[in-house]
């Protein structure tokens, strides 16, 4: 078998993978949507995100970037002293 066979044969190969993991990718999927002061549907526990979620200067306290819709669950906005669960309604 040439070397030229051997090669065109690979690159098929690695083209027909490519092409199907670019397809198993899997869509960005927004598990909690915090857009306002409470966490909707979720159920709480303990003490730990009584406050709700940080948002606006308080994300920059907590070194916290990228937040969509500028609030995120946290349990650090009252330090390290309350405990508690944040747990999310079933999703697929």
């Amino acid at each position: 078998m040439h070397l030229r066979n051997i090669f065109g044969f690979g690159l098929l190969t690695l083209t027909a993978c490519l092409g199907f993991f670019s397809n198993c990718r899997a869509e960005n999927l927004a598990i909690g949507h915090f857009g306002s002061t409470n966490y909707g549907d979720w159920k709480m526990t303990g003490t730990a995100f009584n406050l709700g979620p940080a948002s606006d200067g308080l994300l920059a306290r907590l070194e916290i970037e990228n937040a969509r819709d500028n609030r995120v669950a946290s349990s650090e906005i009252e330090g390290d002293g309350p405990t508690g669960t944040l747990t999310s309604p079933k999703f697929r």
